[in-house]
C-alpha cells in the first residue's frame, strides 16, 4: 500500500442518504490540504465509488479509504471495498474490460452516456465520470466477493495547504 498523508479511513453501511454527507465531510476535508480543484475532484470520485457500493453490494458493509499519497507528487488515492454478488461481479469486470479495450476515458464516457439511455436501472457513468471528468485512472481487483476500485489521480495537483 501507499504511503498517505491526510488520510481518511471510513468503514460504514453505505446507504443513499448517506453519501451526499460523505462526499461534503470528504470535500471539506480536503480543501484545507489540495486545491479547490482536487478537493472536488476528491469528492466526485468517493460519490460515485460509494453510489456503485450502494447499488452492488451484496452486505450492508463497505469501507472508503481516501488519502493523499506520501510520494512528493501528492498523488490522491480513493478506494472503495464492498462484498458483491456474483452477476454484479461479472458486470464490473466486463466494465474494465471495456475500459482496457477502448483505452481513452473521453470516448468511454460518450459511449456510456448513449448507452445509458437504453439501461433499465440506474445511468451506468459512475466509473466514467471517474475516469473522464475527475481524471483518475481505476483499478479493479475481486478477493472472493471482495470488490476493491482503487481510483488513483494522474495528474499531480498542488498543494493548497499544508500535507504531512
Amino acid at each position: 500500500d501507499e504511503k498517505l498523508a491526510n488520510y481518511i479511513d471510513i468503514g460504514f453501511s453505505p446507504c443513499w442518504d448517506l453519501i451526499p454527507s460523505v462526499r461534503k465531510f470528504v470535500s471539506s476535508f480536503y480543501d484545507r490540504f489540495v486545491t479547490k480543484e482536487m478537493a472536488f475532484r476528491i469528492a466526485l470520485t468517493t460519490h460515485e465509488l460509494l453510489e456503485n457500493a450502494v447499488k452492488y453490494s451484496r452486505d450492508p458493509d463497505a469501507r472508503v479509504y481516501v488519502g493523499v499519497t506520501n510520494d512528493g507528487k501528492g498523488h490522491v488515492m480513493v478506494r472503495v471495498e464492498s462484498r458483491a454478488a456474483e452477476a454484479n461481479i461479472v458486470e464490473l469486470r466486463d466494465v474494465f474490460a471495456k475500459m482496457r479495450e477502448m483505452g481513452d476515458a473521453q470516448a468511454f464516457y460518450q459511449e456510456r452516456m448513449r448507452s445509458s439511455v437504453t439501461r433499465n436501472h440506474g445511468s451506468g457513468l459512475g466509473l466514467a465520470r471517474i475516469w473522464a471528468e475527475a481524471d483518475f485512472d481505476l483499478e479493479l481487483t475481486i478477493e472472493n466477493e471482495l470488490v476493491i476500485i482503487t481510483a488513483r489521480s494522474r495528474a499531480t495537483q498542488a498543494s493548497a495547504g499544508a500535507t504531512a
